[in-house]
């Protein structure tokens, strides 16, 4: 395969694992979500004080708790992602996109928005791409998201 062609299949394999993520992050499971991370794979989430959470389960377990005490109070969540630079460098890759997010509240009718961007780092292992880190950079969520995310679960 010529190296053009290479990067070419890379960047498409690179662009599902994220379509992969949003689907799963919207309507799937923190099971679905952890398969995307390398197995020593790292996420950081810019509206949290703390360093990460490191490694597959403990990701996983991130997400659990998102479905649970977050996602568990809408009726819908669609993130949409967009102007993604990839950035190969053979079995590795830098990858920045703009992520933005419609969600509807359980009896509520009006959409709340987010919107930010993913900072990724991306390891190919066993010939799959995975997320060695994703960083959730939150630029602004409207104020009913806010109190959304800090009420009680």
């Amino acid at each position: 395969m010529s190296d053009e062609m290479r990067r070419v299949v890379d960047e498409a394999a690179i662009r599902r694992v994220i379509d992969r993520y949003c689907h799963a992050v919207d309507r799937g499971n923190a099971d679905d979500v952890a398969a995307l991370f390398h197995p020593n794979g790292r996420l950081v989430v810019s509206i949290e004080e703390n360093d990460g959470y490191n490694g597959r389960e403990a990701v996983r377990e991130w997400y659990a708790n998102y479905h649970k005490h977050f996602r568990a109070k809408l009726t819908h969540l669609r993130h949409k992602i967009s102007n993604i630079q990839i950035d190969l460098n053979g079995d590795a890759a830098r990858v920045v996109s703009y992520m933005d997010a419609d969600l509807i509240a359980k009896d509520e009718t009006t959409p709340r928005q987010a919107i930010g961007r993913y900072d990724d780092h991306f390891v190919r292992d066993g010939g799959e791409w995975y997320f060695a880190e994703r960083a959730i950079v939150v630029y602004y969520a409207d104020e009913r998201l806010a109190e959304l995310l800090s009420a009680d679960s």
